[in-house]
């Protein structure tokens, strides 16, 4: 599978908004299929105790035969997962293919080969044991349509490094209390970022920096921090401060001669970034800026949308689109788009389309 850092970035960053509660799951589901090919994608717990597995979301390539699908397996064919039982030692993080554990002659005979999968048109299950926790664990599968023979090494090494963000992303949704998830939205969501992102108040004293940042804060000395306060040199005083604000951007040196680029932006006073730290906030990232998908980028920084939800906003702002023709462009029903626009107002705290217009356009 060749690798798409734009995919990927966004699908964690809807893996984390779903930990969060902004999103369902089903998002970060459906860009894990669309990413691997896989006609269904399901997020499973998994008991301990009993072995078996029940269904918490599923999506697939068609709402309907979905359905039918998660009726089915929940009703009796969990009881005939070959999965389950396999499972039951595992430590989070082993790949599961059914072809490597399953031989022709036991789906030959087996129940849920020969009564489930081949009426589904479905070919193979492959998936990865993500998380366990206090006697509740989780797995992650993915099935593919007739004749597929599973995920190829590369397909795999990539889901094992998404599936790190699932547990850690189901540990953040476990121990969140209804109170703490907001309060907690910015770090958790800027910290499974995998470019940098630092936090500077209006004296440009660091308030957050997410993992990546952290990183290129101990392997580059440019980046230099005095008492907490950014104070690079050539960006030393207020008055070069408030000029790189105006430019967008700092350009610094690296040790090694290379230039590093850090984008500045002001946070509006209404994002919620903003509004959780109660201050003036500059965003500063290592993300390009002048690229088609800036105002997406924005988007998804201070009001924490999805990629999926900063898409629609645009669509429906810059574009003039309506939910229907929103949802006949992406291919997906207007119900989504609806559940998608709700979102958008709860998060940047607007109740019209015409504040929502306003908002958007100003980013």
């Amino acid at each position: 599978m060749p690798r798409d850092d734009s995919r990927l970035d966004a699908l964690i960053e809807d893996i984390y908004a779903a930990a969060l509660g902004d999103t369902g799951w089903e998002d970060a589901l459906h860009g894990l299929r669309r990413l691997t090919g896989a006609r269904m994608a399901t997020l499973l717990s998994y008991d301990d105790t009993s072995q078996l597995a029940s269904i918490d979301r599923a999506v697939g390539d068609d709402d309907a035969w979905m359905a039918s699908c998660h009726h089915d397996y929940s009703a009796e064919f969990y009881l005939y997962d070959p999965g389950a039982p396999v499972i039951g030692s595992w430590a989070p993080g082993r790949w599961f293919e059914d072809h490597a554990f399953v031989t022709r002659q036991q789906r030959a005979r087996s129940v849920f080969y020969q009564e489930f999968m081949r009426p589904n048109q479905l070919g193979s299950i492959s998936g990865i044991f993500v998380h366990r926790h206090q006697g509740d664990s989780a797995f992650l599968s993915l099935l593919g349509g007739p004749g597929s023979q599973g995920l190829a090494p590369a397909q795999q090494r990539t889901c094992t490094a998404l599936g790190a963000h699932f547990s850690h992303a189901l540990r953040i949704q476990a121990r969140l209390g209804q109170g703490e998830a907001r309060a907690a939205l910015a770090e958790s969501t800027l910290e499974g970022l995998p470019t940098p992102v630092f936090l500077l108040d209006e004296r440009r004293t660091l308030i957050f920096a997410n993992l990546a940042a952290a990183k290129l804060m101990a392997s580059e000395a440019v980046l230099r921090f005095v008492r907490g306060r950014f104070v690079p040199e050539v960006c030393s005083d207020d008055a070069q401060w408030r000029e790189a604000l105006n430019r967008g951007g700092i350009q610094l040196r690296r040790v090694d001669g290379t230039k590093l680029i850090l984008a500045l932006m002001p946070v509006p006073a209404h994002a919620t970034l903003a509004l959780q730290q109660n201050r003036n906030v500059t965003l500063m990232t290592s993300i390009h800026l002048s690229t088609s998908g800036a105002r997406q980028t924005r988007l998804q920084l201070f009001y924490g949308l999805t990629a999926s939800e900063a898409q629609v906003a645009i669509a429906v702002s810059c574009d003039g689109l309506s939910p229907t023709e929103c949802a006949e462009a992406r291919c997906v029903s207007a119900g989504t788009v609806r559940s998608q626009l709700k979102s958008i107002h709860s998060k940047m705290g607007v109740s019209r389309v015409a504040d929502l217009v306003r908002l958007v356009l100003a980013t």
